[in-house]
């Protein structure tokens, strides 16, 4: 699949993510591996590339290309979150934040730091507010709110390290474009 099909700061985006969501795996313990959504429910179909089989219980993740995956997220998440109407260090936090929480989830977060109505949908009054604020500033609040949303879950003890991890290689992606 062509890189010209998409836009810069999607594709540098998705590198991103997939630096950070990796090949397949198969863990029991995460409920995004299951196609039932929880632990013990459906089949242990896995994820790959941060394709999961919750959101995906009928994909054969386990076969799933790059470029398939590229597809999924563009159509599933970039577009959903209108990505390329933000910053790159904007859209590229929103972004892994949407892959990894779902896009309800990330745009709620954001609309809360920007103090604008918290509906989980991308509008006009969402995008002037993050176009008007200091985005280093921004990009320090919205991945706070993460961290902080992230130490609320039940799983933290087993994933947060990681979760954190994470969060301070967006911030690097992020501020260089």
């Amino acid at each position: 699949m062509s890189n010209n099909r998409y836009s810069k700061a999607f594709n540098l985006s998705f590198e991103n993510v997939i630096g950070v969501e990796g090949g397949y795996t198969q863990d029991p313990e995460d409920t995004g591996n299951w196609t039932g959504g929880r632990k013990g429910v459906g089949k242990l179909n896995g994820t790959k590339y941060g394709v999961s089989a919750a959101s995906y219980p009928s994909l054969d993740i386990k076969s799933i290309t790059l470029d398939d995956a590229k597809a999924i997220y563009y159509r599933d998440y970039w577009q959903v979150i209108n990505g390329d109407a933000f910053p790159f260090s904007i859209s590229n936090a929103l972004f892994d934040c949407a892959v990894n929480s779902g896009c309800a989830s990330a745009v709620k977060l954001l609309q809360k730091v920007l103090n604008v109505p918290s509906d989980g949908k991308i509008g006009k009054q969402t995008i002037a507010a993050a176009q008007a604020k200091d985005q280093t500033e921004l990009l320090i609040d919205f991945l706070t709110a993460r961290a902080v949303f992230y130490a609320r879950l039940a799983k933290f003890e087993l994933y947060g390290k990681g979760w954190m991890k994470r969060l301070f290689t967006v911030f690097h992606q992020s501020q260089s474009e």
